[in-house]
């Protein structure tokens, strides 16, 4: 049960969010190219539309990244330690991982509330959505961190 909801959350929601938000910040991009290249007055608000959406995309992209083990890593001396080593290094990454995630978690959620009353310079709407994915994603980061630690405990092996 929990696997698939880990899966339906992570693979499906967060994946179609991120494509969405893909989709937008190009979108946004090729407009702002558009109207510099055409237009005698370019646009103001695609830039600070499509650097929020960087960020979205960067913040929430990093935890796809992180759950599909896509994430930077030194194979090469990974394949070399013996098989109880890695399992030791397999329940300190997730650990540490698990804290990263509460840190971003517990910042971000103060600096959405410290941004609540101020407003971006030309879209006009609360700085607290350019930090909003900070705590999403450290939310992410923890608890899929904390649910792959489950599993090595559990089975005494990482999880796929």
């Amino acid at each position: 049960m929990a696997e698939k909801l880990v899966d339906v959350i992570y693979n499906k929601v967060l994946a179609n969010i991120v494509i969405i938000i893909g989709f937008i910040m190009v979108l946004t991009i090729l407009l702002q190219i558009f109207a510099r290249a055409f237009l005698t007055q370019p646009f103001a608000w695609t830039e600070e539309l499509a650097r929020l959406a960087f960020v979205w995309f960067c913040l929430l992209g990093g935890v796809i990244t992180f759950t599909k083990k896509m994430h930077l890593g030194v194979e090469y001396f990974y394949m070399k330690f013996n098989p109880s080593f890695k399992k030791i290094t397999n329940y300190l990454i997730y650990i540490l991982i698990s804290f990263f995630g509460g840190v971003l978690l517990y910042y971000g959620i103060h600096l959405v509330v410290n941004g609540w009353g101020q407003l971006s310079p030309v879209l006009r709407i609360s700085r607290s959505y350019f930090y909003l994915p900070m705590p999403i994603a450290g939310g992410l980061f923890f608890v899929y961190s904390l649910y792959q630690l489950l599993n090595l405990i559990r089975k005494g092996e990482l999880q796929s």
